[in-house]
């Protein structure tokens, strides 16, 4: 993946993270799920509903590992283009 994909996607996550409506989303789903564990009858109903909480925190994670590429990115990104203009400086004053 290219540094342009990597700025995208990093920025693309971070939205859907700090959006109100997604959080929402995904505080009922998971308040839903949870109560489902709650009021189970079986092993397996309780576990399904369990499955599910879990996946709601592994996606969570996953667009926060995503967002923090693209953070990471663009300090890359930014710290070469300093470089690169202290190196252009530096020729320029020799």
């Amino acid at each position: 993946m290219d540094s342009q994909e990597k700025l995208e996607r990093g920025f693309k996550a971070a939205t859907l993270l700090n959006s109100e409506f997604f959080q929402e989303c995904f505080d009922r789903l998971e308040a839903r799920y949870i109560e489902a564990w709650r009021a189970s009858l079986t092993v397996e109903a309780r576990e399904d509903a369990h499955k599910y909480v879990r996946l709601i925190e592994w996606l969570k994670a996953d667009l926060q590992s995503i967002a923090t590429t693209g953070e990471i990115e663009a300090q890359r990104v930014k710290a070469l283009q300093e470089g690169w203009e202290r190196a252009k400086l530096s020729e320029w004053t020799r």
